[in-house]
């Protein structure tokens, strides 16, 4: 879901590449998470024949959530300063930007 924040409208097949998964294994999760209302599909409407995966409201929440109790445990276990969370956040956001980069070409 984590990768559905990055990408908020997403086919399977690149969601699977993403990943690194085959596209089965990823459909299972995926219609797992559609019947929990954590993710919305609809037809791609340049591509009838492909779906669009987005996070529903629910599935932002839970995502934000789960996120922020992480960190939060993270800093306590780690003891780290805000100053080496802030660092870490930004060291984050560049791989995760190069590997955006890298998925697209």
């Amino acid at each position: 879901m984590d990768t559905l924040t990055d990408y908020p409208i997403i086919s399977l097949s690149h969601l699977a590449g993403i990943l690194q998964l085959n596209k089965s294994t990823v459909s299972t999760v995926v219609d797992s998470l559609i019947e929990r209302r954590l993710i919305n599909k609809q037809t791609d409407p340049d591509n009838l024949s492909r779906y669009q995966l987005m996070l529903t409201a629910t599935g932002e929440q839970l995502t934000t959530g789960i996120y922020e109790t992480y960190l939060a445990a993270l800093t306590v276990r780690l003891q780290l300063t805000p100053q080496t969370i802030d660092e870490a956040l930004l060291l984050l956001r560049t791989v995760s930007q190069q590997g955006k980069l890298e998925a697209q070409s």
